[in-house]
């Protein structure tokens, strides 16, 4: 699996006639698969919530002070993490809603867009999820998984203007977005 994600240049700079039964299903494909994941997304975000525990009277133990302090830094990382997913999945549809592959500016965006869905994927997996929120952090691992592959295939299939490339990102997509929803229902906080 390759960490880096850089779309190399073409060694043709001259974009490659495409018909518009191609354009549109390209941009069919990776807005709906967007559209799906950025909603979602989206919902796992809720910046409402905060751990008040208010006053404590009496002793509180160590150990459920570390709990909750691991539970809450768990929870930020999440938040974080699902911010950032959300907001290059925003770059990147605006990217895709006018391609300019042959641009070095507009190619530099689009991977750093992807590279952020790579990074993600890379800091969920290196996190020690907390004590009952196991159920969780698989399944929102997994969708960051996804994520990780849509970003390999959008990177190649733009790259080398493989339609069946970037059919398949759409389709990771989607299968992150059905994650994150699974992710969801399974959320151990407020």
């Amino acid at each position: 699996m390759n960490e880096n994600i850089a779309l190399p240049a073409s060694s043709d700079p001259t974009p490659k006639k495409r018909s518009k039964r191609q354009i549109a299903l390209f941009g069919c494909a990776g807005l709906l698969g967007l559209c799906v994941i950025l909603g979602i997304i989206g919902a796992i975000v809720d910046t409402s919530s905060e751990d008040d525990q208010g006053d404590v009277t009496g002793e509180v133990q160590d150990s459920s002070v570390d709990e909750s302090e691991a539970k809450k830094e768990y929870q930020e990382s999440i938040e974080s993490i699902s911010g950032d997913i959300s907001e290059s999945i925003g770059d990147f549809r605006e990217l895709l809603s006018e391609p300019q592959y042959a641009d070095p500016d507009w190619r530099a965006d689009m991977a750093e867009a992807l590279g952020t869905w790579k990074a993600s994927n890379t800091i969920v997996a290196r996190l020690d999820p907390p004590s009952g929120y196991e159920t969780y952090h698989n399944k929102f691992l997994q969708s960051t998984e996804s994520l990780d592959q849509a970003a390999d295939d959008a990177a190649r299939g733009l790259d080398t203007s493989d339609l069946e490339l970037i059919e398949s990102a759409a389709n990771h997509l989607d299968e992150a977005g059905r994650l994150v929803n699974e992710a969801n229902a399974n959320q151990p906080w407020d």
